[in-house]
């Protein structure tokens, strides 16, 4: 295998250059393009910090409906959030004797007799 690397050594240079020298006429090359190489680098920088935000945005707009849903329950005096359902035995099925679809697709909120909105 090592045949692969023959030939790669460092390279003698007959020049010297300083990193101060390199550096400005790299820059000498790129200086027409100064304007697209700062609005490219602003959008790198913009598009990073958008993908951080973006999961916390979302995160804060999930708590704030959470927090509208629980508003609205309180306000309608219902115990729970969550519409009360059929016990279920340890076998998965429903304690009723009819293991059909329920009679009606509205429930009601524990602890209120008004039905969710939206279902």
């Amino acid at each position: 295998m090592g045949f692969l690397m023959d030939g790669l050594d460092a390279e003698t240079y007959d020049r010297t250059y300083g990193d101060r020298r390199l550096l400005t006429r790299i820059l000498g090359y790129f200086r027409p393009e100064l304007a697209v190489m700062l609005f490219t680098a602003a959008m790198v920088v913009l598009n990073s910090l958008m993908d951080a935000a973006l999961p916390i945005l979302v995160a804060s707009g999930l708590d704030r409906l959470g927090e509208r849903g629980q508003r609205s329950t309180e306000r309608r005096g219902c115990s729970s959030a969550r519409p009360s359902l059929p016990a279920r035995s340890p076998g998965g099925s429903t304690n009723s004797a009819s293991h059909g679809p329920p009679a009606s697709s509205a429930t009601s909120c524990s602890g209120c007799d008004s039905t969710p909105s939206g279902r």
